[in-house]
């Protein structure tokens, strides 16, 4: 038991990291504009999007049923039908978006990153509700077209938590009490051994 408490002592001790959460959201109003974009890449405050089509199109707030007056956006080569990725400034988690306008054929392969490693990976055929609040940290989305048909697909109402690390500086009493604790621990250690 003493070894335990030893351990989790010394492990706060010597951490030195602070996580941070905060509410999120993707926010296509920032952009300033409305309709076709001519563009590849967007920059936002928390996010940079890419289009592997020809453009991105932005709708107005409410023009797609959104529910937080921030916009949606699709990915355009033929009609919404290209392939998209999203790179997040920070690691995200509680990860969450809708899906809008499907027509016959329209599917999409969504797979979530973090530091390269997949994460999670979800083929959408439908109009819906994507969550990956279930998969831990993400950094970055790729939205694969694999569509047979349609129009594509848009994607709207983002929300997420932003997770920022920091490193928190020690004290200089914490590495005398960490000494401490490690001495107290080779005390036991040779007194069980006697």
């Amino acid at each position: 038991m003493l070894k335990r408490i030893q351990f989790a002592c010394l492990a706060a001790i010597f951490s030195g990291i602070s996580f941070a959460t905060s509410a999120d959201t993707l926010d296509f109003t920032e952009i300033g504009a409305t309709g076709i974009l001519g563009t590849t890449d967007i920059t936002l405050s928390n996010a940079t999007l890419t289009s592997y089509g020809n453009n991105f199109f932005v709708y107005a707030p409410g023009a797609t049923g959104e529910s937080n007056g921030k916009g949606s956006i699709c990915a355009m080569q033929i009609g919404c039908r290209a392939d998209m990725e999203i790179s997040f400034n920070e690691k995200v988690m509680d990860l969450t978006f809708g899906v809008f306008g499907y027509a016959a054929g329209d599917a999409v392969s969504i797979s979530a990153f973090n530091d390269g490693a997949l994460v999670q990976s979800l083929l959408i055929t439908s109009e819906t509700f994507v969550d990956f609040s279930g998969f831990g940290v993400i950094d970055r989305l790729f939205f694969d077209d694999v569509a047979t048909g349609g129009h594509g697909l848009g994607y709207n109402d983002f929300s997420f938590s932003s997770v920022s690390v920091s490193a928190v500086p020690l004290p200089a009493a914490f590495p005398l009490f960490g000494a401490a604790m490690v001495g107290l621990g080779l005390l036991g250690w040779k007194r069980k051994k006697i």
